[in-house]
């Protein structure tokens, strides 16, 4: 379970209310599931590619997304060289060999993917906590 980050940092509860328990909604959603229905797939709704992923393909995208922006597209300005995760564990986290999803090869059940979405989201709060709290780089939120 990730750490509580908006405890001493109110302004983080209402600017993200329901981001720091998105891997107990997730998992709420999956826990009754079977491997069978987790892993069901349908055509049905061919006008966008992610419509037929299934229920661990969603679960993995929505894993990797918030690294995949704060570091993938921020990182360099927000961290340099100094990035808050290996170069080795953003690429399993954030894959393009899978189609903005974590790597299958080391997510390969829903198990795993929920608790990367835990640590994803340890990862991001560290750096929100720092953003706000220390004024950590320029902060987006203050204008400062």
């Amino acid at each position: 379970m990730p750490q509580d980050f908006t405890i001493c940092n109110p302004q983080l509860r209402t600017l993200f209310p329901d981001y720091w328990r998105l891997d107990s909604f997730a998992r709420a959603e999956v826990s009754e599931l079977s491997d069978k229905a987790i892993n069901w797939t349908s055509d049905r709704w061919g006008w966008s590619e992610w419509s037929a992923w299934s229920i661990k393909q969603q679960a993995s995208h929505i894993t990797s997304v918030p690294l995949r922006w704060l570091i993938g597209q921020w990182g360099d300005q927000l961290y340099g060289d100094d990035r808050s995760v290996s170069d080795k564990r953003y690429r399993e986290l954030s894959s393009n060999e899978f189609d903005r999803r974590l790597d299958d090869r080391v997510f390969g059940d829903i198990e795993s993917i929920l608790s990367a979405l835990g640590e994803v989201i340890g990862i991001c709060g560290m750096f929100w906590s720092g953003q706000l709290l220390i004024g950590r780089g320029r902060s987006w939120f203050s204008g400062g």
